[in-house]
């Protein structure tokens, strides 16, 4: 009789010299092992790992693999990723309420206003999106809400509304953005989800006067029994930004903690991290939103470039581009550009992208996955001729400009373009990517 243990160890031998085999005939050199996506010539890894809880802690790590410490600027912080904990670079705001994230009380910048009797808010120190606690609202008899301080807006002036909302799965719940000055409901966003959900909403003025505004948690008649609310905003933009609230780093408050309005400085990450010209890839998990999917502004992924005016000479990025495409660009020392462009189809939620380029005799593309697949290729003669060592990761090169207003993790730069096959077994690994050298991976 066959020993088990003996047919058993035979088999994974086997199994190793099959991906052995592989990486020689196909250059496929990432692979499971040990609960990890090994790739070892990774020239940078960006986890953005850092402590737990992470609810209380927005800090994290932000350098490579290698040892690459990047400049931060600005209000980065780190929130629940793909993979631990993702960075978030967003632009510059002012959260316009009062109290967003209900951590001492549900009371301050907030009341109660209800349709029937019964209702009330609630301060849940169980349930919590970010911090410690939220906004509990049981309904009462009739529609029951929460609303907000109020703000002028004037005409032509625009807001985004935003918060994290769930239910106790017994109907629906929402946030609303209410028209004072007119009586009118101008934004609604719901959910019946009993997970923690992103509710957000924008309107432009259109009136021609100046108005008063206010945003409502609400629950409508014949909602939900009980709602929870968290990590609201309200901030005068045509789309939402990253959470702004005072307790975040780079953050701050006008006046008393969570009971004035919080701001937040630019963001960025600027590595020193030099990309192969005659081959490469760039890779990260990417969080679509509605503060990415905008036709406001390009939002850059990483940008590398030796000149910011334009034509941009010697430009490398991947960027989201207004009017709703992926944008792999580069541009010649001569600032001829080309673009590999598909459409942004992407739901809500974490994606994958991959780069690559190849700029060598006979052997020339560009090439651009998505979630593992293929979504574009294209064959071009036109690359940076040289590209500055300065690596901008969530943001433009200047700086200034570009903010993705989502969250970022496991960045990846690799010194060769790689190869179909690899492209998709990191996404598919279901892990982040590690190389066995590095200081943090273990055997």
């Amino acid at each position: 009789m066959a020993d088990p243990v003996a047919e058993l160890v035979a088999r994974l031998a086997a199994l190793e010299r099959h991906i052995e085999e592989l990486e020689r005939q196909e250059s496929v050199s990432l692979y499971a092992k040990r609960g990890a996506a090994i790739l070892p010539d990774a020239l940078m890894i960006c986890h953005f790992d850092g402590p737990r809880p992470f609810e209380t802690d927005f800090t994290g790590d932000p350098n490579g693999h290698l040892g690459q410490v990047p400049t931060v600027s600005g209000g980065v912080y780190y929130r629940p990723g793909k993979f631990g904990k993702a960075v978030v670079v967003g632009e510059a705001t002012t959260n316009e309420l009062l109290n967003p994230v209900f951590e001492n009380n549900v009371t301050d910048g907030w009341s109660l206003n209800e349709g029937g009797t019964g209702g009330s808010l609630n301060h849940d120190t169980i349930t919590a999106w970010i911090g410690s606690a939220s906004l509990r609202i049981d309904r009462g008899t009739a529609w029951t809400q929460a609303i907000s301080n109020t703000i002028t807006l004037a005409a032509g002036e625009s807001v985004a509304i935003q918060a994290q909302v769930k239910t106790d799965g017994t109907g629906q719940a929402d946030i609303k953005l209410r028209d004072i000055t007119n009586g009118v409901v101008r934004v609604v966003a719901s959910t019946t989800a009993t997970d923690w959900t992103f509710l957000t909403g924008t309107w432009t003025n259109d009136t021609g006067a100046t108005v008063t505004v206010r945003m409502q948690c609400n629950i409508p008649n014949g909602g939900a029994n009980q709602a929870w609310f968290d990590a609201c905003q309200m901030e005068k933009k045509p789309y939402p930004t990253p959470l702004c609230y005072g307790d975040l780093p780079g953050h701050s408050w006008s006046g008393t903690a969570h009971a004035s309005t919080s701001s937040r400085t630019a963001a960025a990450l600027q590595y020193t991290q030099r990309l192969n010209l005659s081959a490469g890839t760039i890779a990260a998990w990417v969080y679509a939103n509605a503060g990415l999917q905008n036709d406001a502004a390009n939002r850059y992924i990483v940008a590398c470039t030796e000149n910011t005016p334009s034509p941009y000479a010697n430009t490398l990025a991947l960027r989201r581009m207004i009017g709703g495409t992926w944008r792999f660009w580069t541009v010649d020392g001569s600032g001829n550009s080309h673009d590999l462009e598909v459409a942004d189809t992407l739901s809500e939620g974490w994606h994958h992208l991959v780069a690559t380029w190849r700029d060598a005799s006979g052997n020339v593309d560009k090439r651009l996955y998505i979630d593992g697949e293929l979504a574009a290729q294209e064959t071009t003669s036109i690359f940076p001729a040289s590209l500055d060592a300065d690596l901008f990761v969530g943001v433009w090169a200047t700086g200034a400009y570009g903010w993705t207003n989502t969250f970022l993790d496991d960045l990846l730069v690799v010194d060769r373009a790689l190869p179909a096959a690899e492209a998709r077994a990191i996404y598919r690994s279901g892990v982040p990517v590690f190389v066995p050298t590095a200081a943090w991976y273990t055997a």
